[in-house]
């Protein structure tokens, strides 16, 4: 009976283990500005936007430059794929999502670099 208890007990907690990996992709839907990022120079600037159509949108201005992403977004369980393409060639692209609230973003990348962003404004189109 022991251990019955012992391997409910593990199966209920490796379940709630998974459940807290997986994201709610709606959070991630609307306009979110960068705040802090270990990947990018020091004074960069970048505003994110998630559609709920699964198109993602960046602005990235560092050092004189303006770079402009449209992109495809995907959450599978706690990873961000952003797929992109450059001429014919697909890249994919994928994040763990360390942190989403309805105000904060923290995402790692392959790196272990993180960057954190803040909601500039909700969009549910």
């Amino acid at each position: 009976m022991l251990r019955f208890a012992l391997c409910l007990a593990t199966v209920v907690v490796a379940a709630n283990a998974r459940a807290e990996d997986k994201i709610d992709a709606d959070k991630l839907i609307g306009v979110w500005k960068l705040t802090k990022s270990e990947e990018l120079p020091a004074g960069a600037n970048a505003v994110i936007t998630y559609a709920k159509s699964g198109v993602v949108k960046a602005a990235i201005e560092f050092e004189g430059k303006k770079i402009e992403i449209d992109a495809k977004w995907k959450v599978e369980g706690n990873k961000l794929v952003i797929t992109s393409k450059k001429g014919e060639k697909e890249e994919v692209d994928t994040d763990t999502i360390e942190k989403l609230t309805d105000e904060l973003l923290v995402t790692k990348n392959k790196a272990g670099k993180t960057t954190e962003f803040k909601r500039v404004k909700e969009d549910k189109k």
